[in-house]
């Protein structure tokens, strides 16, 4: 955590006077204010990591509100503002040597000028330059606090009424809870939040509840959120698949937290509740430092835990990641649900920003099952709980509420 917080002074510094070498009016007093406020804040984030009895603090709304989420905002603002520096680095500096150009020529003719000055219309060239350079960084730092405050802490509950025409009636109106991505630690998603929607949740008259992964970085509160989620009321469970992010805590650990809980943890396997079919399969990776996601290994995984050949009325596939449905297809998956993706945390519309790039990244898709003429296979991917950056815009974390109807309403959603 030192070098961490060491690597974000440098570039906290090096971010202010590259301000001061740009921006026009951007002087001694400003550096010294900007150095000064940004010193006081990792001061107040290293303090309680150096020095234990300080700890506690960390737990405290005012440590929270004052401390966490202003050093959250200013590391997207740092990013949003190092992104865009290109274009406010070269604003600014030509506002400045616009404005040098300016004093030289009114020096040189100061003799000469007329008394009788004529009245200028509209802002100069400099001043506009100036607007524009000043501009980039000022709406870096409103986004930045808007997603970090407003768009990040927005927590709501998705109620979907998900249409499968070969429904069996036994599950008619079946509510399946669903959290995925909680990503709780001290510095990312708190754990109150968590305990909060556990509450909720449990008045949802929920048939079963399901975890999708990710769902805490810090390995000594993992076994609490694993406790936590399995105390949500339902009729039939709690069940779980890994993520990628249960391999940085330690999956032994992982293992055995979910062990001395009720949220039972499948890997690579099924159980069945009736006519359901619940499979759960680990995150499809070959264990490199990289983490990347394997199709092969996936296939793999799909292939243990729903082998060819079997089938059932409904089955639901859980998946951190969601560009299983490719592979996934082929062993009649009616309804598969995933995350990882955090819905790209940046939306305008109903899909990601990010989709163009990666696909299958938030909503519902379906995809034709080619083992039969009667089913589809359908994906949900949830924006997630948490994240471990805390900047979101349009994209809402989320704790979701599915419940699977044979009947095609105007309230089911929609693709």
């Amino acid at each position: 955590m030192a070098w961490i917080l060491l690597f974000l002074a440098l570039l906290l510094m090096g971010c202010v006077l590259l301000m001061r070498f740009s921006l026009p009016g951007f002087g001694k007093k400003a550096t010294l204010v900007c150095m000064g406020l940004c010193f006081l804040l990792l001061l107040a984030l290293g303090i309680p990591r150096i020095h234990s009895p300080f700890q506690q603090y960390m737990k405290t709304p005012f440590y929270g509100t004052f401390v966490r989420l202003p050093a959250n905002m200013l590391v997207v603002a740092l990013l949003m503002v190092l992104g865009s520096a290109p274009a406010w680095v070269f604003l600014g500096r030509w506002a400045k040597r616009s404005k040098d150009k300016k004093t030289r020529s009114e020096i040189s003719t100061e003799s000469l000028t007329n008394p009788i000055e004529e009245k200028k219309t509209g802002p100069s060239r400099r001043q506009v330059l100036s607007a524009m350079a000043w501009s980039i960084p000022s709406l870096s730092l409103a986004t930045a606090g808007y997603g970090t405050f407003v768009g990040a802490q927005s927590l709501v509950t998705r109620r979907i009424r998900l249409f499968v025409p070969s429904l069996p009636k036994s599950l008619e109106g079946f509510r399946i809870g669903h959290i995925t991505d909680a990503h709780i630690s001290p510095d990312f998603t708190q754990i109150k939040t968590l305990e909060t929607a556990c509450k909720q949740l449990s008045y949802e008259q929920l048939d079963l509840l399901v975890t999708t992964g990710d769902l805490c970085d810090h390995r000594p509160q993992f076994a609490e959120v694993v406790h936590l989620l399995s105390q949500v009321h339902t009729r039939l469970g709690h069940y779980a698949c890994l993520g990628n992010h249960e391999m940085y805590v330690g999956i032994d650990q992982v293992r055995k937290d979910h062990e001395r809980s009720n949220l039972q943890l499948l890997e690579n396997t099924h159980t069945r509740l009736g006519d359901l079919r619940i499979a759960g399969i680990n995150y499809p990776s070959e264990q490199t430092p990289q983490m990347k996601a394997n199709p092969k290994v996936a296939a793999q995984f799909l292939q243990k835990a729903l082998p060819v050949g079997q089938s059932a009325p409904f089955t639901l596939l859980l998946s951190h990641h969601p560009h299983v449905i490719k592979q996934a297809q082929h062993h009649s998956v009616d309804l598969i649900l995933s995350g990882h993706l955090h819905g790209g945390q940046i939306s305008f519309t109903k899909r990601s920003v990010l989709e163009p790039f990666y696909g299958y990244t938030k909503g519902l898709y379906q995809i034709d099952n080619p083992n039969t003429n009667s089913k589809m296979s359908q994906l949900f991917v949830s924006n997630g709980f948490g994240h471990w950056l805390p900047f979101r815009i349009g994209c809402p974390p989320e704790m979701v509420v599915i419940e699977l109807s044979s009947k095609q309403t105007t309230d089911s959603e929609n693709v």
